[in-house]
């Protein structure tokens, strides 16, 4: 009949104390660290709604997807054929400077 020995309530206690203050004193050092800011979680937390709605039910709130393709003309050297024209409205890609030599890094 092999009976354990069991800590008596004393030790016990400073063994969980000790744990919890090393806990308190780990979660202190990585709030500090982190720099939390309390008040502007409240305050900016319109701009998290957005990314917690996708981790909550992503199926639900995913936004779409869409592919476009752009191709633009870039003349290289300058003189080797027409630049392209940028159009005024929608998607587009503006190319600076419009043209290049062949040793120009760009």
């Amino acid at each position: 009949m092999d009976k354990q020995k069991t800590p008596s309530p004393v030790l016990r206690y400073g063994r969980n104390a000790l744990i919890a203050i090393i806990i308190f004193a780990a979660y202190a050092f990585s709030w500090q660290v982190t720099e939390i800011d309390m008040p502007r979680l409240f305050t900016d937390f319109y701009k998290a709604i957005p990314i917690i709605q996708d981790f909550l039910t992503p199926e639900l709130f995913a936004r779409g997807e869409r592919t476009q393709s752009y191709v633009i003309d870039y003349p290289v050297p300058c003189d080797a054929g027409e630049i392209s024209q940028t159009p005024d409205s929608g998607p587009r890609i503006v190319a600076t400077p419009p043209c290049s030599d062949p040793k120009t890094n760009i």
